[in-house]
């Protein structure tokens, strides 16, 4: 099967859509399908190894809260058009995203899968609603839809009918292996949304409590408080030593979130979930994750210092996340998508 995968973001640049071609496509590969990505920019070195059709240059536009890697302009959808013409399955990554995604969507003839990943932000949902005959038409190009969480269905359920497939991660490149005492990891950029400010303000508490607790951060900083390291932006292959030697991974963002990757690969490496009460993280680590109220400082703190201090409580969050991370296993994700590539390709 000879399967387009289309994303609208610059395949050249991180972004969680990006991350989810290419770990599709990397899979479909594997299994002997004939996969390749289409989109703007060139492909990044770390994705893989695996054909990308480029669409052209991108630029930043700001989208949902968040800059993002577009292609715009004349001949971008013209290209798009070109670079699927022989697929017999297409599978676009955000549909409704211009220019790549509403070409894909819009002007093939070939059978059309298209996935939802994100929560838009409210002026989008209103949109979504008050225009929703409008979206309606243009969902009703695909053959089928998915969506990655019940959050991003929440967004796209007045126009169309869906199957909700989620995210998935890589779980053989995360080990589960010897892990330093209260050691606490957070993951993200930062931006006021991922909530890194909240958890900065919780830790001299924690720290006071624990003062064998440690704290990595992944962005760069200055004189940061006794018990934090600022890493500055990590590899991949420092991410996963994070993963694996954390005990905790602590996930504080305050919203706009629709599932929740790195928190799950944080699970599949065993690490114990303290994190915000946000719908997509709830959704994603289940009855294994440690909830607090949303830019809460006392309650995270309270929070750390309960799973730093409880030996037993931990473990046993440790191993309910490791199990609840495996239904997000790209083999289990990457058989549903490819039941349904079988499935549209039938009709």
């Amino acid at each position: 099967m000879r399967v387009a995968l289309v994303s609208p973001y610059d395949m050249g640049k991180p972004g969680g859509v990006q991350d989810q071609v290419a770990l599709l496509a990397r899979w479909l590969t594997r299994f002997g399908h004939d996969a390749y990505t289409v989109g703007p920019g060139e492909l990044a070195s770390d994705l893989g190894e695996f054909e990308h059709r480029s669409v052209g240059g991108s630029r930043s536009v700001n989208l949902n809260g968040s800059m993002v890697p577009l292609a715009m302009g004349r001949g971008v959808a013209k290209r798009t058009v070109a670079a699927i013409a022989d697929a017999d399955v297409v599978h676009v990554h955000e549909p409704f995203v211009p220019s790549v995604g509403t070409a894909a969507l819009r002007r093939t003839a070939h059978p059309v899968v298209a996935t939802f990943h994100a929560d838009p932000a409210r002026w989008t949902r209103r949109i979504y609603s008050f225009g929703s005959p409008v979206a309606r038409r243009l969902a009703a190009r695909a053959d089928a839809v998915t969506t990655v969480s019940p959050v991003s269905a929440s967004a796209i359920e007045s126009f169309a009918s869906y199957e909700i497939v989620p995210n998935a991660i890589d779980t053989s490149l995360y080990t589960t292996g010897s892990k330093v005492p209260s050691q606490v990891m957070f993951l993200g950029r930062n931006d006021p949304r991922k909530g890194l400010q909240v958890l900065l303000e919780a830790w001299p508490t924690v720290h006071a409590e624990h003062p064998e607790a440690s704290l990595l951060v992944n962005v760069d900083g200055e004189s940061p408080p006794p018990g934090v390291s600022y890493l500055g932006r990590v590899s991949a292959e420092m991410k996963r030593k994070m993963y694996t030697e954390s005990d905790i991974f602590c996930a504080p963002n305050t919203g706009g979130e629709s599932f929740g990757i790195a928190m799950a690969e944080g699970m599949a490496a065993g690490c114990a979930i303290v994190a915000s009460a946000i719908p997509a993280f709830v959704h994603v680590a289940g009855d294994s994750g440690m909830f607090v109220p949303v830019g809460d400082v006392r309650s995270l703190a309270d929070a750390l210092i309960r799973i730093i201090g409880d030996d037993i409580l931990r473990r046993t969050n440790q191993t309910a996340a490791i199990e609840r991370a495996s239904q997000f296993a790209i083999d289990r994700v990457g058989m549903a998508y490819l039941a349904t590539y079988e499935r549209v390709l039938d009709r």
